[in-house]
């Protein structure tokens, strides 16, 4: 059983950044940060907190999904402001 007592995303300055809990004895998880239809990146997750950035976003919602080593998510999150380009 997966327990993640925090999972937020928060958007600044063309970067993506995200911290993740993962519970003792949990494994093969990855973190998957979107950014519109975009992936930016992926992290590997170990017990206790990850952090991690990523650069590049595009337009659209910025989001962070955990997912199991099938691939299928067991968490996800997104930030409440969708980026959106001003010219």
């Amino acid at each position: 059983m997966l327990f993640l007592t925090s999972c937020f995303v928060q958007v600044c300055a063309n970067l993506s950044q995200a911290g993740i809990l993962v519970a003792a004895g949990q494994s093969g998880l990855k973190a998957v940060v979107t950014s519109g239809s975009t992936t930016l990146g992926t992290q590997a997750l170990s017990p206790g907190f990850n952090g991690f950035s990523f650069l590049g976003m595009t337009t659209g919602t910025v989001s962070v999904k955990v997912v199991n080593s099938a691939g299928t998510t067991i968490i996800s999150g997104s930030g409440p402001i969708a980026v959106s380009r001003v010219a």
